[in-house]
C-alpha cells in the first residue's frame, strides 16, 4: 500500500468526515430506564412518578404516548436514584402500581455496562457482526451468553470466552425449551436478548416475558 504525505492529506477530510458516524453514543445520565405500557386511564403517570419520590428519585427525562387505536398507554422514564436504592428496591416500590394497572414494565440499569444474551441459529454472520462492534468499542456492551437450537455457533463463542448453550427445539418441546431461555436470561442479568438470526418464532408467553427485553 502506498504511504506518503499526499496520501494522508487526501484521506484526512474523508476520516473527518466520517468520524462521527462511528462515535460511540453519549450515555445518559440517569441511572435507569423504565419503560412501561397498559391500558389507558387516569392516573398512571402519577401512580409511578410518585413511587420514585418517596424514593428521592429524580426524573430526567419522560415520554408518554397514547395509542389511539389499541387504548394502551406507553411511558419511558430516565431517572436518577440516590446511592443505596437498587434496582430491587425501585421494583418492590413500582409493584402496587404495576399490578393496579396490570401493567407490563422493563426496568434497566444505565450506570453499568449492558448484558447481552444473544439467540442465534445455523447463520453466525449476525453473530459476528455483533460480537466485531463489541471488540472495536462500537457497542458498549458484554456477552454474558450465547444461546443456540444449533451446535454451529459452539466454537465462535467459546474462542471469544462466551458461554454457549445449546438448546434444541421441536414443536413438542418448544415450550419447556423457551422456559430454560428465560432462566438463563435471568440467571445472567441480561438487559436486552438479540435475535441473531435465530430462526425460531418466540411464543406470546415468552414474548410477554421478555417485553422491552428483545430485538430482532
Amino acid at each position: 500500500m502506498a504511504t506518503g504525505p499526499g496520501l494522508d492529506e487526501s484521506l484526512q477530510p474523508i476520516d473527518t468526515a466520517c468520524r462521527h458516524l462511528f462515535r460511540r453514543p453519549a450515555l445518559s445520565s440517569a441511572n435507569f430506564v423504565l419503560t412501561l405500557s397498559c391500558a389507558d386511564r387516569p392516573g398512571i403517570v402519577a401512580a409511578v412518578t410518585t413511587e420514585l419520590a418517596a424514593l428521592n428519585a429524580n426524573i430526567a427525562e419522560s415520554n408518554q404516548f397514547w395509542d389511539k387505536e389499541t387504548d394502551r398507554f406507553f411511558m419511558r422514564l430516565a431517572f436518577t436514584a440516590p446511592e443505596g436504592v437498587t434496582r430491587d428496591r425501585i421494583e418492590k416500590a413500582l409493584k402496587s402500581p404495576i399490578e393496579r394497572f396490570d401493567m407490563k414494565t422493563a426496568l434497566s440499569e444505565e450506570s453499568r455496562r449492558k448484558q447481552i444474551v444473544i439467540l442465534v441459529s445455523k447463520f453466525d454472520h449476525t453473530l459476528l457482526h455483533l460480537l466485531y462492534q463489541i471488540r472495536v468499542g462500537w457497542l458498549d456492551a458484554d456477552v454474558a451468553a450465547v444461546i443456540s437450537n444449533h451446535e454451529d455457533a459452539r466454537k465462535i463463542a467459546e474462542d471469544a470466552g462466551i458461554t454457549f448453550h445449546y438448546l434444541p427445539v421441536t414443536k413438542d418441546t418448544k415450550a419447556a425449551q423457551e422456559a430454560q431461555v428465560l432462566d438463563i436470561v435471568k440467571s445472567v442479568g441480561a438487559d436486552l436478548v438479540v435475535l441473531a438470526r435465530y430462526m425460531q418464532v418466540l411464543s406470546d408467553n415468552l414474548s410477554t416475558r421478555l417485553f422491552g427485553q428483545v430485538i430482532n
